[in-house]
C-alpha cells in the first residue's frame, strides 16, 4: 500500500495500480470490482462513487490502471475533510480468476502540515529614510558629537568627497552651494596625515 501524500482540501488525488496473473504478468481484471474509499481507521466507507473514477487498462496499458478522487465532491455531505486520513480499496475484483479485496492505496487532507499565516507589519518605528526613487532627500548635516539621520550621513559623506578644502592641518567641508561651510576637520600633520578628527 503507498502513501500518496497530504492533499489540500477540494484537491484531485490521481494514482495508478496493477493488476498481475499468478505467474506475474500483467493482465486485465475480468470483474472490475468496486473502489471504496474509508476514513481513518474506523469502518467508515463513503456512501457515494461520484467523483471516483476508476479507469482500467490506462492508455491501453494492459493491467495499468488509473484511480481519480475529486475531493470536492461532497456528494456524502462533510465526508472528505481537513486533518483526516483515508485509504482507497478494491473489493470485488476478479484477477487471473481469483476474487480479490486489497488496499491500493492511502492519503490525507491537510493532515500532514502546518498553516502558516502571513500578517501585516504596521510599526514602522525606525524607518528614517522616507525618500524613495528619483525624491531628492533634504539637505542636511549633524552637529559635532550628535548623532545623524540617514540623510544627513550620506550628505557628509557626499560633501567630504566633493567640496574639501585643505588648508595647514584644517579641512574644510562646504555644502551643496560650494561656499557655505558644513564642517571642519583637523589633520594631524599638514604634510603626512594619520588621523583626522572633526573640530566644527
Amino acid at each position: 500500500m503507498m502513501y500518496l501524500g497530504d492533499f489540500a482540501a477540494g484537491a484531485t488525488v490521481s494514482f495508478k495500480w496493477n493488476t498481475f496473473s499468478t505467474t506475474g504478468a500483467s493482465i486485465t481484471r475480468a470483474t472490475d470490482g468496486t473502489i471504496k474509499i474509508y476514513k481513518d481507521a474506523s469502518g467508515v466507507e463513503r456512501t457515494s462513487a461520484n467523483g471516483v473514477t476508476d479507469t482500467e487498462d490506462f492508455d491501453s496499458r494492459t493491467g495499468v490502471h488509473l484511480c481519480s478522487i475529486d475531493l470536492s465532491d461532497n456528494t456524502d455531505a462533510g465526508f472528505y475533510a481537513a486533518a483526516h486520513d483515508y485509504s482507497v480499496y478494491i473489493t470485488a475484483a476478479t484477477i487471473d480468476g481469483q476474487v480479490v479485496n486489497a488496499v491500493l492505496a492511502h492519503f490525507s487532507i491537510q493532515n500532514r502540515y502546518s498553516t502558516v499565516t502571513v500578517g501585516t507589519n504596521n510599526d514602522k518605528t525606525g524607518y528614517a529614510l522616507s525618500a524613495a526613487g528619483s525624491a531628492a532627500l533634504t539637505e542636511g548635516y549633524a552637529t559635532d558629537g550628535s548623532t545623524a539621520t540617514l540623510p544627513q550621513l550620506l550628505y557628509m559623506i557626499w560633501a567630504i568627497l566633493a567640496e574639501s578644502n585643505i588648508s595647514g592641518t584644517t579641512n574644510t567641508v562646504k555644502k551643496l552651494d560650494g561656499t557655505t561651510t558644513a564642517m571642519t576637520l583637523t589633520l594631524d600633520s599638514a604634510t603626512a596625515p594619520t588621523t583626522i578628527t572633526r573640530a566644527t
